[in-house]
């Protein structure tokens, strides 16, 4: 298994767009505040450990999350000696689970999952939401009232135009720390969206003044409870405001990893693909369910029986598809819209634009395949100009977080027995369109469960804390 580690996010050439990512107060939509008054400072770690929540910690995502805190060197990006504090929060019905929990000095950890409940915040500097977008709805603007850094793997707050959705290695600008856009390099960027952002919470501060008052009437014990940790906070804060990041879709996040050095080097007109999604993006009963279709078929005459979705006497064995996923493919990831899309292609296209930041055409086809771990996905690519295979090759091997696995005449192209377990996304079957020169095909792969959830996630928190 890969050890984590940040991405160089240096080389990005993104540009910040200031109109989708203001974290102003507004109590309406956006969830996202940033106090005013003098900038936030480093974490007080010499008397305060780094609180980290793991909100889901029983499921795939959220486990994952919570043993990978314990091994990774987050708590070390601050000051030597940094002290990590994991705090493990589910539902009622999963609260007293054990999680395992490596053991590693400078961790403390209760590995007792706790209930979660609208206190659970308190002295959280980060949130780590893994529960599913009805929990996020709910907790995640407690959590932020509270103090804390949300980083939300939900799809609660993706099509909020206010808060950032981000990949480190795409767009690590999105997120903005006392006006600066991280991922900058000095240039005068971070202070254009100062001057925005100032000028228009400026602007608002004088319609929105009535209505605080009102609301703040009516919140009146989550507003003591907000002063009654005041002083905590600015003892041990972090540099990036309290407020709500949101972790793309999988597919998205994998995608735009291979998809963005190339952008940025030829430019991106459309996007077609379709994805081999595996089983871990249903979550761990969904693997289970695989798992369990396996071990019931002995002898080619199971097929009949295993094959029948609406078969009383199943046992069980079909529950998360709309059909058995061993020894067959799903095209349908989501709920059908009236135009013949799912969910889930839909999510892509959006997220794809908003993580790229521009209005590239996307078309997918989501499909689900009974692997247990990484998504695989064919994708089309069509550039504004011809280009060279060679330089491609040299753009992609120069991208951060990919891999070129691309010999193909000896049996090496991406595949999920490769990229699961990994923290990479692997690039290959790099081809040229033999009709379009201005077309290139090529096959990804990433682990979905750790590029494409967990670790992504992680990767915020660490642009979050430095």
């Amino acid at each position: 298994m890969d050890a984590y580690r940040l991405p160089n996010t240096h080389n990005t050439h993104n540009t910040h767009n200031t109109h989708n990512t203001h974290n102003t107060h507004n109590t309406h939509n956006t969830h996202n505040t940033h106090n005013k008054g003098e900038p936030r400072k480093g974490l007080d770690t010499a008397t305060h450990p780094l609180v980290v929540a793991v909100v889901g910690a029983t499921g795939a995502v959220g486990s994952l999350m919570a043993r990978e805190l314990a091994t990774m060197d987050a708590f070390n990006v601050l000051n030597t000696g940094t002290t990590l504090e994991i705090r493990l929060f589910a539902s009622k019905r999963s609260a007293g689970t054990q999680v395992h929990i490596p053991t590693t000095a400078g961790l403390s950890v209760n590995p007792i999952v706790q209930e979660l409940t609208e206190s659970s915040f308190q002295g959280v500097h980060i949130a780590l939401f893994a529960a599913g977008a009805t929990v996020s709805r709910r907790y995640a603007p407690l959590a932020v009232a509270d103090g804390a850094v949300v980083i939300d793997n939900s799809s609660a707050f993706r099509i909020d135009a206010t808060i950032p959705l981000v990949v480190p290695e795409v767009n690590a600008a999105s997120i903005i720390r006392d006006g600066v856009a991280r991922g900058d390099n000095g240039d005068n960027h971070g202070e254009q969206h100062q001057h925005q952002q100032h000028q228009h919470q400026h602007q608002h501060q004088h319609q929105h003044q009535h209505q605080h008052q009102h609301q703040h009437q009516q919140h009146q014990h989550q507003h003591q409870q907000h002063q009654h940790h005041q002083h905590q906070h600015q003892q041990h804060r972090l540099p990036t405001p309290p407020m709500i990041i949101a972790n793309p879709n999988c597919v998205a996040i994998i995608s735009a990893v291979a998809i963005n050095p190339l952008h940025h080097a030829y430019g991106v007109e459309s996007v077609e693909m379709t994805t081999f999604q595996s089983a871990s993006g249903a979550g761990m009963t969904a693997m289970n369910e695989l798992v369990t279709q396996a071990s019931l078929f002995t002898t080619m005459d199971d097929l009949s029986t295993l094959h029948n979705p609406r078969n009383p006497d199943d046992d069980g064995a079909t529950r998360q598809f709309a059909h058995p996923l061993l020894f067959n493919v799903i095209p349908q990831i989501g709920d059908f819209h009236g135009d013949g899309t799912t969910e889930e292609e839909d999510k892509i296209r959006f997220e794809l634009q908003k993580i790229l930041q521009t209005p590239v055409r996307c078309t997918a086809t989501c499909v689900r395949v009974p692997t247990l771990t990484s998504h695989s996905m064919s994708i089309a690519l069509q550039f504004r100009d011809e280009f060279d295979l060679s330089d491609v090759a040299t753009v992609l091997r120069n991208a951060s977080g990919v891999v070129l696995y691309n010999n193909h005449f000896e049996g090496e192209y991406p595949m999920p027995l490769v990229s699961s377990n990994t923290d990479k996304v692997y690039v290959g079957r790099l081809r040229k369109d033999k009709y379009d020169p201005k077309r290139l095909h090529m096959f990804v792969s990433g682990d979905q469960l750790r590029k494409g959830a967990a670790i992504n996630a992680l990767q915020i928190m660490e642009l979050a804390i430095k």
